[in-house]
This record gives structure tokens, sequence and C-alpha cells, in this order.
């Protein structure tokens, strides 16, 4: 699953698969995570996954952990 994650987290950002990002990498330090590309992700977690996010989850999605971390809690909370 967190490969998924991250497959949708490089093409928001259009980050190629030959560069290197770690799971801190955050939407502060990184011009190409804007609104946009959040909502994107966003979304297409929720289509993928077919969950919900509340306001201060997508809030709180500022690194590509805390987006691996929240996903995978609505995950097991769901039941899969």
């Amino acid at each position: 699953m967190a490969d998924k994650i991250e497959e949708i987290f490089r093409e928001a950002l259009d980050i190629s698969d030959s560069d290197n990002i770690s799971d801190d990498i955050c939407m502060e330090d990184t011009p190409a995570w804007d609104s946009l590309a959040q909502m994107t992700i966003i979304i297409r977690l929720k289509k993928l996954y077919e969950i919900n996010f509340l306001y201060d989850e997508v809030l709180s999605m500022n690194t590509l952990r805390k987006i691996k971390e929240i996903t995978e809690k609505k995950l097991s909370e769901k039941g899969r």
C-alpha cells in the first residue's frame, strides 16, 4: 500500500521515479506541493481506497509520512 501512496504522491507532484524522496518530504519545503497537488493526492486516495478524510486530517497531511499514516489508519478503521 505504501508503494501505491508514494506513486500517487509522485504523480501529483510530477516527481520522477528516479528522484529519491523520503517520508519526511514536507509541503513547506516543496514548491510543487501546492493546494492543487494536495487535493489531487487526497482525491486519488479517496477514490482508490474508498475512504473519506476529515478536514483536520487533510490539514495535517503535510509530509509523505503523515499521508501514509493517516491513509493506513483510515484503511484499518474500514477493516481492510
